[in-house]
């Protein structure tokens, strides 16, 4: 028996599949066993969980999964790593369940309850109001997760092969998480926190239309058409809008979002060299403003990145699914990826020390971003981060790649 175990996120589930049987997992059992000899069963554990972090699935491997001894983990994340969800980091979250059964116990106490709501929650609220955002796993920390579950297969002399997750560049920066802004939790709190739900409720306007929407998603889900939707639209028509915008950002000469919403006004009216400008203006007052961290401000900057970029490949005419790389287009889209911590898309730093572990022994690192580009780049994720069907198939061809030339003796 050939024993695959694959760790990771919702990708490696199949979200945004039909059929989950065409997530990466399932086809790199099909072609494994197609290409292996006929008495070597290939058998696949697919412990991939929607949502989690490295931090999880390092925990996960360690405590639940080292009994199976699988000859391969394959490891698929850094999406949701590379994301926020307020001023507590996953670690921190993790470390804060300790001893839940002792206070699951302890809270049948009025006693307990009492001084819990008096001095315990008071103290963490107003940590957590006036903290900065931070990613739910830094950069730094997600190296020592998949380190761990190196240092965890080397003990049982299982191989890993670490996936780069591939990036989605048309998607509107800072958006994603706006449609969940107002969402409250069982115990009716929003699950945002305050200063996350201050930048995803600002009025800013996005450069998206039909257009541009039914060329990139050609699986168009559900999920990405709320997250469309979301943006907030301007009831202006084009003429009267960049004249509101022109007078608004005269107003405010250090607002950034009503100089990008003039850019918006002047792209909607096809005035390219004029939107630039104003773009320009925003960026420049958005790096001027204060942040309580950098994360913060980079969230807040992302929407005018994108914003710009669009305008500059309006402007060009240029309707192609691939964007040359070191193009002024994709430098802007991949400068509105690096500061977009609202939208779940792995970023520069996480992907090279993802890349640094290559030369650790048993280990290889599988990269599609060349192979996703050739293939039809952002026409190969359903949404933000999850590949198509095809995008799925080339995933798994590398990794049967890697697998196959390692059984047969060919090295790492």
């Amino acid at each position: 028996t050939l024993r695959v175990m694959v760790l990771g996120d919702s990708s490696p589930v199949g979200l945004g599949l039909k059929d989950r049987t065409f997530a990466f997992p399932e086809v790199l059992t099909r072609l494994l066993a197609a290409a292996l000899d006929p008495d070597v069963r290939v058998e696949m554990i697919n412990a991939s969980v929607t949502g989690y972090t490295s931090e999880q699935l390092a925990r996960l491997y360690e405590r639940e999964l080292l009994r199976y001894e699988p000859d391969y983990v394959v490891v698929y994340c850094g999406n949701n790593d590379a994301s926020v969800s307020g001023s507590w980091s996953d670690l921190d979250l993790l470390r804060s369940q300790r001893a839940a059964g002792l206070r699951r116990l302890l809270a049948r106490s009025a006693a307990y309850r009492l001084l819990r709501d008096l001095l315990v929650r008071p103290v963490r609220d107003r940590g957590a109001l006036g903290a900065p955002l931070v990613p739910r796993v830094s950069p730094e920390r997600y190296a020592a997760n998949l380190e761990r579950i190196i240092r965890a297969c080397r003990d049982d002399r299982t191989r890993v092969v670490l996936v780069a997750p591939p990036q989605r560049y048309l998607w509107p920066a800072g958006l994603q998480f706006k449609i969940f802004s107002h969402v409250t939790g069982e115990d009716g709190e929003f699950v945002f926190p305050p200063q996350l739900a201050r930048l995803l409720d600002r009025p800013i306007l996005y450069c998206l239309d039909g257009r541009r929407f039914s060329v990139t998603d050609t699986a168009v889900d559900h999920m990405t058409r709320a997250v469309y939707r979301s943006a907030a639209s301007d009831p202006l028509d084009p003429a009267a809008a960049a004249a509101h915008w022109q007078e608004a950002a005269g107003l405010a000469p250090g607002d950034p979002v009503a100089a990008n919403n003039l850019g918006v006004a002047l792209w909607r009216n096809r005035a390219w060299s004029e939107a630039d400008r104003a773009f320009a203006a925003a960026r420049r007052r958005w790096a001027g403003q204060d942040a309580a961290s950098a994360v913060e401000r980079d969230a807040a900057g992302s929407p005018i990145l994108f914003n710009r970029a669009i305008n500059l490949l309006d402007s060009l005419a240029d309707t192609s699914m691939v964007l040359a790389l070191g193009s002024v287009p994709f430098v802007l889209l991949d400068s509105a990826l690096q500061a977009d911590w609202m939208s779940l898309r792995i970023k520069q730093p996480y992907l090279e020390a993802l890349w640094a572990l290559r030369e650790k022994p048993g280990v290889t690192v599988v990269t599609v971003a060349e192979e996703f580009r050739a293939n039809g780049g952002d026409g190969l994720f359903v949404d933000h981060c999850h590949p198509t069907r095809r995008g799925h198939e080339i995933i798994a061809r590398a990794l049967a790649d890697v697998i196959l030339r390692q059984e047969r003796g060919g090295g790492e």
